[in-house]
């Protein structure tokens, strides 16, 4: 009997865990916010995992239709939480309050109206914790602003990107090649925002020069939020100023 009532537990937990429905207790970790395809959210999870910044965090998956976690996602070691991401309950459930990141997806890239789901989920969890460092996919560019008032650290509109990658493709063969490469964590080089710390004195020629000898590349700085490329040699660094480097790992700082 004893033996039996065990078992009956265990795999009672197990299906509670399967379907999104058990406790779980998680610090730092990063919420993938709703499922698109098992593929994307291996493809996200690899990408995490290959940089030193976030191959140590647990991974939580919040979805409501879901019925339950795929095999192969349990396999990677992600929780699922399964309930409306735009609820408290559930994103509490996810232990939000402790989370260091969230993306959140679109979760029907079909419907328009993901994005005024996404726009309400956006609006809990900044609620509950302004902290985290939330990215938020967007189907129309014009909601962006709506999106990043409701507190989203980064709006994104994959179709512009798309279309502009058509369009430089177009008029330059070969550098689709060269856009996945920096932006892929699982191998070549790869774009790093730095922050500057010990040269926030010198030039932009000085900073180049470092770059050439540690082997990175320097394309640019980032001030205030705005995106400074190909800066004049005597262009004075300043503090807050960050670097944008082309290389094969990650700095905390220059």
């Amino acid at each position: 009997f004893i033996i039996s009532a065990t078992a009956s537990r265990l795999i009672e937990a197990r299906s509670r865990k399967l379907q999104g429905l058990a406790e779980v207790s998680m610090k730092n970790h990063i919420l993938i916010v709703n499922y698109t395809s098992q593929e994307e959210i291996i493809h996200l999870i690899d990408e995490l995992r290959a940089d030193t910044k976030t191959h140590n965090h647990q991974i939580c998956l919040v979805d409501e239709k879901l019925p339950e976690i795929p095999p192969k996602l349990l396999d990677y070691g992600v929780t699922f939480i399964k309930g409306n991401p735009a609820d408290e309950g559930t994103l509490e459930r996810a232990c939000l309050a402790n989370a260091s990141y969230a993306v959140i997806l679109s979760s029907d890239r079909n419907n328009p109206h993901s994005d005024d789901q996404n726009l309400a989920t956006t609006l809990i969890l900044e609620k509950l914790n302004p902290e985290v460092f939330s990215i938020v996919e967007v189907l129309d560019s014009r909601k962006i602003h709506q999106i990043e008032l409701a507190g989203a650290d980064c709006a994104l509109c994959l179709s512009d990107f798309r279309s502009n990658l058509i369009i430089q493709e177009l008029e330059d063969p070969g550098l689709k090649n060269i856009l996945l490469d920096l932006t892929s964590n699982e191998g070549g080089d790869q774009f790093y925002l730095v922050k500057i710390d010990a040269m926030k004195q010198w030039t932009y020629k000085e900073l180049v020069l470092w770059g050439l000898e540690k082997n990175y590349s320097v394309t640019g700085i980032v001030r205030q939020g705005k995106s400074l490329l190909n800066c004049p040699p005597e262009f004075q660094l300043v503090k807050g100023d960050k670097a944008v480097l082309i290389g094969k790992q990650r700095l905390e700082s220059i």
